[in-house]
C-alpha cells in the first residue's frame, strides 16, 4: 500500500512511506517502478536514528544513504 497520492494538472505525485518497501534491496526498488511507473522522482527519504545514533555509526549511516541512493538512480535509469 502506499499513503496516498495528489494529483495536478501536470503529474500525479505519490507518497510511500517505509513500510511499503525497503528502498536498500534493489528488488523492492524495481517494484515500485514496476508499479507506478514515475516520470519524476522527488526522493525524500532518511533513515530515522537520533543524533547518538549516527554519531556512533556514521559509516553505516552513510552507507544506508548511498544504498538507497544508488538503488533509485539504477533502476531510474534503466
Amino acid at each position: 500500500t502506499y499513503t496516498g497520492s495528489v494529483k495536478t494538472k501536470d503529474a500525479e505525485w505519490i507518497f510511500l512511506d517505509p513500510r511499503d518497501s525497503d528502498l536498500c534491496l534493489v528488488e523492492d526498488v524495481k517494484n515500485i517502478f514496476k508499479r507506478f511507473q514515475p516520470t519524476r522522482i522527488l526522493h525524500c527519504a532518511s533513515h530515522e536514528l537520533s543524533p547518538p545514533e549516527i554519531s556512533s555509526r556514521p559509516a553505516d549511516y552513510w552507507l544506508h544513504h548511498v544504498t538507497v541512493n544508488n538503488n533509485i538512480l539504477k533502476t531510474a535509469f534503466e
